[in-house]
């Protein structure tokens, strides 16, 4: 069970390293840009507060706050790239979240079904 948070921590961590890069690509790549900067330090910062939630053992605020970042962060980005500005007109660093995000949410949800599935009992399989 502890390979799980651990696979959890590093998987939000690195979420929230992608969140951060592409906060750091948006006041590179255009003028004015220092709103997406600072949206992608916090929001990045909040998904490693979340890692480190995990790390601790402390699933259910790791979950909660996990969950919330990366509903915001693609659904913002979802927002303004494909309801906004339309596909065509879309960042490739907003798309790059945005299926970033859905991976995200599918693998922190198989680790959390694995965790709560291996902690009510049932006995894995070992190579043995």
């Amino acid at each position: 069970m502890c390979q799980l948070i651990k696979a959890s921590s590093i998987t939000i961590c690195l979420y929230g390293a992608v969140v951060m890069a592409s906060g750091v690509w948006r006041v590179v790549s255009a003028d004015g840009g220092t709103t997406g900067l600072w949206f992608g330090l916090v929001m990045g910062g909040i998904a490693w507060l979340s890692g480190v939630l995990y790390w601790m053992d402390k699933r259910q605020w790791a979950n909660a706050l996990a969950f919330c970042c990366i509903a915001v962060v693609g659904g913002w980005f979802g927002y303004e790239s494909l309801l906004k500005k339309g596909y065509a007109n879309s960042e490739i660093r907003q798309l790059v979240v945005i299926v970033l995000s859905v991976v995200t949410v599918v693998i922190l949800g198989w680790l959390a079904t694995k965790s709560t599935s291996n902690a009510s009992g049932e006995v894995s399989r070992g190579g043995n």
